[in-house]
C-alpha cells in the first residue's frame, strides 16, 4: 500500500498481518503499541493508522505522552472515540456509545479490583 512511503525499518508486513487481524474481529479493538524510546513506534502508528483508513476501518489515534490532559488516559480516548465518529452517523454514534460505555464500565470494574487489593 502507499500509505507505507519511505518505510526503511520493514513495518509494512507488519502494517499487513495487523490489518488484516484487525478485520478479522469482528467486535471493537482497542490496540497499543508500546516498545522503548526510538524503535519507531510513531512511524508504525502513523503509517497502520493510514492503512486501516484506507481498509474501512475507523482509527483513533492517541500518543498518551502528548495528549493525556486530563489525569485519565480512558477520559482521552472516550473522548477521541466519540469525535472520530460524525454526529450525522446514527447508527455509528450509537455504536461508539455503546462501546464507550462498555470500556469505562470494564475500566471502572478493573480500578475498583485495584483499590480493594491494595486496600
Amino acid at each position: 500500500m502507499t500509505c507505507w512511503g519511505d518505510d526503511k525499518l520493514g513495518f509494512e508486513k507488519s502494517g499487513d498481518t495487523f490489518t488484516a487481524l484487525v478485520q478479522s474481529i469482528t467486535d471493537t479493538k482497542v490496540i497499543s503499541i508500546e516498545a522503548p524510546f526510538g524503535r519507531g513506534k510513531t512511524f508504525f502508528r502513523t503509517n497502520w493508522a493510514a492503512q486501516l483508513r484506507e481498509a474501512g476501518e475507523v482509527v483513533i489515534e492517541i500518543d498518551a505522552q502528548q495528549s493525556d490532559h486530563s489525569g485519565d488516559p480512558v477520559v482521552t480516548f472516550l473522548g477521541a472515540l466519540l469525535a472520530a465518529v460524525p454526529s450525522e452517523d446514527a447508527p455509528r454514534r450509537k455504536k461508539a456509545w455503546a462501546s464507550a460505555r462498555k470500556i469505562a464500565a470494564a475500566t471502572a470494574k478493573a480500578a475498583t479490583g485495584a483499590v480493594l487489593r491494595q486496600g
